[in-house]
C-alpha cells in the first residue's frame, strides 16, 4: 500500500518550500530595515491592511513555486507604496486624511460622549477598562479620553499637570480630534 507518498512532500518539495521560506524572510527583514521602524511601531488601520497583505503576498510565494518572483516583487512594490505615502502625509494634508483615521473623543470632563461611541462602537465597558488602565478610580476623575487611530486609548486625568516645559504649548490636537 502507497499511503505516504501522498501524506509526505518529495524531498525537491520541501527542499523548495524551506529555501523560499528562507529567502523571503530575508527579504521582509531587509524591506522592514530600509523602511525603518514606522512598519514595526504601532499600527494604524493602514499599516494593518498592509501588514495583512503582505502576509498573504508573502504566503502565496513561499508555498508556490511559480508565485516566488511575483511575491518578491509584489512585496517591495507594497512596501514602497506604504513607503512612499506615509512620507507625502507627512507633507500633504489630504493624503494624511485619506490613508489615516482621526482620534475619537469619547469622554469629556467625566461624561461619555455618546456619539464618540456610536461612531467607534466602543463600549462603556472598554471606556471603564481604559480609565482603570490609567490608574483612575472614578469617571469623574478623567478631563478627556480619546480613542487614537492605532486603537489605543489616551487619557487626560483632571489632575495632569502641564510640564514647565509644555507650559506654551496646547494639545492642538484636541482640534483636529473627531468631537462630532
Amino acid at each position: 500500500m502507497t499511503w505516504y507518498p501522498e501524506l509526505l512532500p518529495s524531498a525537491p518539495t520541501t527542499l523548495r518550500v524551506a529555501l523560499a521560506t528562507f529567502l523571503i524572510f530575508a527579504f521582509i527583514i531587509f524591506l522592514t530595515r530600509l523602511v525603518g521602524k514606522r512598519g514595526v511601531a504601532k499600527m494604524n488601520s493602514f499599516d494593518w491592511i498592509v501588514t495583512v497583505a503582505l502576509g498573504s503576498i508573502v504566503a502565496a510565494g513561499i508555498v508556490s513555486p511559480d508565485d516566488f518572483g511575483p511575491a518578491l516583487i509584489a512585496s517591495f512594490v507594497l512596501v514602497s507604496l506604504q513607503w512612499c505615502l506615509t512620507k507625502l502625509s507627512l507633507k500633504t494634508k489630504w493624503i494624511e486624511k485619506f490613508i489615516k483615521a482621526n482620534p475619537t473623543l469619547l469622554m469629556m470632563n467625566g461624561e461619555i460622549l455618546q456619539d464618540g461611541q456610536d461612531k467607534t462602537h466602543v463600549t462603556e465597558t472598554e471606556i471603564l477598562s481604559a480609565a482603570r488602565g490609567a490608574g483612575l478610580a472614578s469617571l469623574q476623575d478623567v478631563k478627556a479620553m480619546i480613542l487614537e487611530t492605532d486603537g489605543s486609548f489616551s487619557v487626560i486625568s483632571v489632575s495632569a499637570k502641564i510640564p514647565e516645559a509644555f507650559k506654551d504649548y496646547t494639545l492642538r490636537d484636541l482640534s483636529e480630534i473627531d468631537s462630532l
